[in-house]
Parts: structure tokens; sequence; C-alpha cells
């Protein structure tokens, strides 16, 4: 999971097994379907034995430096995962929170117990403009606008017992919310999700990196590295 693979490198598959491998420089992504041996080469995936490799092109990869970097912390992490480390004290506020995001519709997430009348949401403009408000029963709240590209926006979460906390995010420039969007859009099998992944941390929106990773995490309890990435 998350490997990263050199030009000569075998690959063995056994019946049942897929495996898909992303060329980050070029975009194409190859799918490797087992029983069967393959060879990678330096611009395509090749077979020795078995049912050739589907080709895809095109697909929004992430750069090589940031998969080679996760890989290498995901792997330390997961050996030590039989260390107990002490959590951190979660946030009241939990999205959007302290960073930009890759999205104009952003919800509001947050940790805490409803009153009576449940919550409210106020984001104001840097300039501490008003903007939106919003009301909640649950513990979310989809925003009822679209926010600006490239600006810096703050929320308010309140009850009944007061104002429960003050948290600011930044929508990202044109380029990168597109660039996003694209990539969401592509979002068909479980290997596109984490490539997905990887193009938000790409970016830099890395609470909804975050999120994405949390989600790969639900679907696969069998892979701890999605765990790790998640945090």
């Amino acid at each position: 999971m998350l490997s990263t693979v050199d030009t000569a490198t075998p690959i063995t598959l056994g019946k049942g097994a897929r495996a898909v491998l992303v060329y980050t420089a070029t975009g194409v992504e190859f799918t490797l379907q087992g029983p069967g041996e393959f060879i990678v080469e330096a611009a395509e995936a090749k077979v020795v034995r078995g049912t050739p490799p589907s080709r895809r092109d095109a697909v929004s990869a992430p750069s090589a430096v940031l998969v080679q970097r996760n890989a290498e912390a995901v792997t330390a992490s997961v050996r030590m995962r039989s260390i107990s480390l002490q959590k951190p004290a979660r946030p009241v506020l939990l999205y959007p929170q302290a960073g930009p995001i890759a999205t104009l519709h952003p919800t509001f997430a947050w940790d805490a117990e409803s009153g009576p009348s449940g919550f409210t949401v106020v984001v104001h403009s840097s300039d501490g403009k008003f903007i939106w408000r919003g009301s909640s029963k649950s513990q979310s709240l989809e925003a009822g606008m679209k926010f600006d590209i490239g600006r810096r926006y703050s929320w308010t979460l309140s009850s009944d017992s007061g104002v429960l906390g003050t948290a600011t995010f930044e929508t990202m420039p044109v380029a990168a919310i597109m660039r996003a969007e694209a990539s969401r859009n592509r979002t068909k099998t479980f290997a596109d999700r984490v490539l997905h992944a990887f193009v938000l941390q790409d970016l830099g929106a890395t609470q909804d990196a975050r999120l994405a990773w949390a989600s790969l995490a639900r679907e696969r309890p069998d892979l701890p590295e999605l765990a790790v990435l998640a945090r």
C-alpha cells in the first residue's frame, strides 16, 4: 500500500489480486489484475504472464516527492503502532479551521453537546463583515452559500450556553479549486479516492486530505496506513 517502485521492478499478483500503478510524472495509470507477472518500465507497466494491464491516461496525479515522503512516514508510523502515544485533546471546532480548504461550499463540523436550541454558525469576512448564518441540531452544517475564491473567513459556533469557539479558514485560488474539483469528479474507484486524497495534500488542503484519508480508513480498516494519514 502506497509503495513506490523503480524501473525494472517485477510485480507478481495472485488470483483475485489487483494493483494500481500511477506514473506521477505523466499521470498515466495502469491497473494490474492477477494472477500474473508484470514488469515496471520507464513509461508503462507490461505483462510478462497473464492479462495485459489496462491503461487510463491523464489522471490528476500528485507529485512523486509527496508520495515518497508519505510512504516513508507511513511505513515508520505503522512499524511503531504498538507504541502507545498520547492523543492531543480533540478541539471543539473540527472543520474548517486554521488553513486553506479546497472547496467553496464547506460543511462545518464540531464536537460539542447541543442545547435545546441547537447550534448557530456565523461566518464573517476577514474585515469583520457579516457573510452568512445558519442553524443546526446536529454536529455539522452545510454552508448555505458558496464562498469567494481566495478569501479568508472566520466562523463562530454558539449554543444556548454561549460562544463555543471561533476559527478561521481560507478558500484556495481558482487553479487549486479547479484541480481539486477535477480530481473529485474522477473518484469512481477506491484507487481514485486514494489519488484524490494525495492531490488534496499536494495542493496544501491538509484538512480536506485528512478527511479523505479518514473516509478511506473507515472503508478499509485492514490498511493501517490509511489511519496514519488521517491523523
